[in-house]
């Protein structure tokens, strides 16, 4: 069994442009992981590695789509739209005729263009994802978004070019906290939006050069009548999605794992017969399953795209794919199509079921996310949970100081929580005795110290899920917190 740093020195070759390492030929890009575990690593990606990719991605689309089809179906103004689109029998409307006519909004992870040393791409698969569609949709803004680069500025664009219409059905993407942000800020600056999309225009107040105002602007044209409709919206309802895009159908976020628990943000702020589905278990390494189910985590495993053994939690016993157990937990172990020989993923999968013969698996957590001061073993996604419940915040990352044998909170407050650090950490620590048995056992025998507690500022939050694919739940060293 192999680890990232085995393979270092191969990774490297590849990147200064020397082939037939790994596997023949050069890499057709690298992809950058999100850098959850510390540093972020690269990863080659073959021709073929690639090809299977984009089978694993197009079966998932082929499954989602579907579902938001079903989904628009039950939508109240599903025969007006039906009429509207001319689509004829509402009835016999299939995903091929709503998705060439309807629009979709990708939240695509804004990065800059990089090359290895040798001249190869580099980018996160979840771009690499979305910008290689089987069916390319009608999306709501233009690529060149991703050349800007102040953080508001993308935010503001983002909301004003989709704001333009009312016939978004899906919305795909990663985090949903990356929604929320997004409509969060769009409630609090909608006056300035409509007044921009009634004009035409693009607000003087943002941070844009130049050229990033002439590279955007061609694109916009003065819509006088859809703003006179989000006025009436914003002077009548909440400026939401509910009201302002009402046929969305379709959410496609992680459902797995601690980032699942950020859907529950979108609560009422979307359409009543809107569903979500899993956007698929994968890393950068591979793409790991499919699927099927709406408003579910669990997946088909993609048993073409790799080999896949798992190994047992309980005892570090080795299973193949047909020999696993339904309930029990795994770590997974990798072999692709672009040179990773049992490549130890340290990822935590459950096995739920199967899907004819092929088991269904759901992520549970990484390895490097489980907290190991005195033999306790908690689950960092568990620990923020709890923390979740006991106070009012956005966002909660932990750092295991081992020096001190103590779990070191940091917090991004929302508005309503006023609590000094001193006062959350001891009703955070009271709370986690309470609430978490194994916790209060191990503080109860001074094995643990009370944990501390640190005040992130305001934004962190929405700064990490601009930068990162994936944010983590355990820091490899404190952050600065200005």
């Amino acid at each position: 069994v192999m680890e990232y740093g085995d393979f270092q020195a191969a990774i490297t070759a590849m990147a200064d442009g020397q082939s037939d390492v790994l596997f023949s030929g050069v890499p057709k890009l690298f992809l950058q992981t999100s850098g959850t575990t510390g540093q972020p690593k690269l990863v080659p990606e073959s021709f073929l590695g690639s090809e299977v990719r984009y089978m694993v991605q197009h079966v998932r689309e082929c499954f989602a789509s579907e579902a938001t089809v079903n989904a628009l179906k039950k939508n109240k103004r599903f025969a007006e739209l039906a009429a509207r689109k001319n689509w004829g029998a509402p009835e016999a409307v299939g995903r091929r005729q709503v998705f060439r006519d309807m629009h979709v909004l990708p939240l695509i992870t804004a990065a800059p263009a990089q090359r290895s040393a040798g001249g190869a791409p580099i980018d996160f698969a979840s771009n690499v994802s979305a910008r290689k569609n089987n069916t390319p949709p009608l999306m709501t803004y233009p690529l060149e978004i991703a050349r800007v680069a102040d953080k508001e500025a993308v935010m503001y664009i983002f909301m004003l070019f989709s704001l333009r219409f009312d016939d978004i059905v899906e919305i795909a993407g990663n985090h949903a906290g990356r929604l929320t942000a997004m409509i969060d800020y769009a409630r609090a600056h909608s006056q300035e939006l409509i007044c921009d999309l009634r004009c035409g225009t693009i607000s003087a107040r943002l941070s844009l050069t130049a050229k990033e105002r002439q590279m955007l602007e061609p694109y916009l044209e003065p819509l006088p009548e859809r703003a006179d409709q989000l006025e009436h919206i914003r002077q009548s309802a909440d400026f939401t999605p509910r009201f302002y895009w009402p046929y969305l159908s379709g959410c496609i976020f992680w459902l797995s794992g601690s980032v699942s628990r950020q859907v529950h943000e979108l609560d009422g702020l979307l359409p009543e017969s809107a569903i979500c589905m899993d956007v698929g278990y994968g890393s950068s390494e591979l793409k790991i399953n499919i699927p099927t189910r709406a408003n579910s985590g669990v997946g088909t495993l993609a048993a073409f795209a790799g080999f896949f053994e798992f190994r047992r939690t309980s005892d570090g016993a080795v299973f193949a794919a047909h020999e696993v157990e339904v309930g029990q937990k795994y770590s997974l172990i990798l072999t692709t199509y672009s040179g990773l020989y049992r490549y130890d993923l340290h990822d935590l999968v459950k096995i739920t079921g199967f899907n004819g013969d092929t088991p269904e698996l759901t992520f549970v957590i990484r390895e490097g996310d489980i907290l190991n001061i005195g033999q306790e073993k908690s689950p960092a996604d568990l620990l923020c949970q709890l923390a979740e419940e006991a106070a009012a915040i956005r966002l909660c990352q932990i750092w295991l100081n081992e020096d001190a044998r103590r779990y070191e909170l940091y917090l991004e407050p929302l508005p309503q929580e006023t609590r000094s650090e001193r006062q959350l950490a001891k009703d955070l620590d009271d709370y986690l005795q309470e609430h978490f048995p194994p916790y209060g056992r191990y503080r109860q025998y001074k094995v643990i110290d009370p944990l501390a507690v640190h005040r992130l500022p305001d934004g962190r939050k929405e700064a990490l899920l601009e930068t990162t694919v994936k944010i983590p739940l355990v820091l490899p060293a404190p952050p600065e917190l200005v």
